[in-house]
C-alpha cells in the first residue's frame, strides 16, 4: 500500500500533532498521504482533497471507536 487517507478526529487529536507525525512518517517512506482540504492545511507532505481520493488504498483513523465506525462507511462507499 502506498496511498493513504488520514481521517483525524479533531477532538482526539487537537492541534493535529499525531496526524502530522503520521503524515511525516508515511511521506518519508514514499507514500502519498491525503487529508481533507480544511483539515490538512499546513501539514507538510499531504495532498488536500475535496472529493474522497479514488486511488486511496487505505484509511488511517486517528481517533476512537466512533471514528473507526464513521470511516467504515467511507470505506464501503468508496470500495
Amino acid at each position: 500500500m502506498n496511498r493513504f487517507v488520514l481521517l483525524p478526529n479533531l477532538q482526539k487529536d487537537a492541534g493535529l500533532a499525531v496526524t502530522a507525525r503520521i503524515a511525516a512518517l508515511l511521506h518519508g517512506a514514499g507514500a502519498t498521504v491525503y487529508l481533507d482540504e480544511t483539515t490538512g492545511e499546513g501539514i507538510p507532505g499531504t495532498l488536500p482533497y475535496k472529493e474522497f481520493p479514488a486511488d486511496a488504498e487505505a484509511i488511517l483513523v486517528i481517533g476512537g471507536d466512533g471514528s473507526v465506525l464513521d470511516a467504515s462507511v467511507l470505506a464501503v462507499r468508496y470500495d
